[in-house]
């Protein structure tokens, strides 16, 4: 697990928040500088915590109105057939996500599909054809009450509350001279004495 300080967590939080989010203002947000900030993204980056940027979609604008999880399972957990499985499965690009599980099944896949026939047509003609597969089960889903893409990242509020202080504090110093004037301290006084009159 990637060693991760305040600074870093902060950043990750608002990354995921918003990924076009210029470094300048992730910067201020974090109460750090511009500089010292670019740096720690890139070290993100490089580290692969941060594996990448993209744009999410909206499915159902794309006509993807259907959503389901299909259950399979192998005939037998052969090399061939998990092989030959796998390589299926990486090229259909229906399947939003396919894991190996534990249970009764072997794996469980995450499709998009335009309809009820669209989804028959996918699970149909090219799941259960492929060989070693001897079950498969599909659960339409009805609705979806949480979908999220952040991942979690530990003490991410608490962090973030602090940063947000610090980042307000800063800028109340910096708009103090306005209310305070500054202090001066007494001169004091020297007796001069008066030269003589001529």
């Amino acid at each position: 697990m990637a060693e991760l300080d305040e600074f870093d967590r902060n950043i990750l939080a608002l990354l995921q928040e918003d990924a076009r989010m210029p470094v300048a203002t992730i910067a201020d947000r974090i109460a750090l500088s511009a500089t010292p900030c670019s740096r720690r993204i890139k070290r993100l980056e490089e580290t692969g915590v941060i594996e990448g940027y993209g744009a999410r979609l909206n499915a159902r604008a794309l006509g993807f109105g259907l959503e389901a999880f299909v259950e399979v399972n192998l005939e037998a957990h052969t090399d061939a057939n998990t092989a030959r499985f796998h390589e299926t499965i990486s090229a259909m690009p229906n399947v939003m996500a396919c894991h190996a599980v534990t249970g009764d099944m072997d794996y469980l896949l995450h499709i998009l599909a335009e309809d009820v026939d669209h989804l028959s047509q996918v699970v149909l003609k090219t799941l259960v054809r492929i060989p070693g597969v001897r079950d498969v089960k599909s659960m339409l889903v009805l609705e979806t009450v949480k979908k999220s893409h952040r991942t979690p990242i530990r003490d991410q509020g608490d962090g973030r509350w602090r940063a947000s202080y610090i980042s307000t504090m800063r800028k109340l110093l910096c708009l103090a001279p306005w209310f305070w004037p500054p202090v001066r301290r007494p001169t004091s006084r020297r007796t001069v004495a008066a030269s003589p009159r001529r």
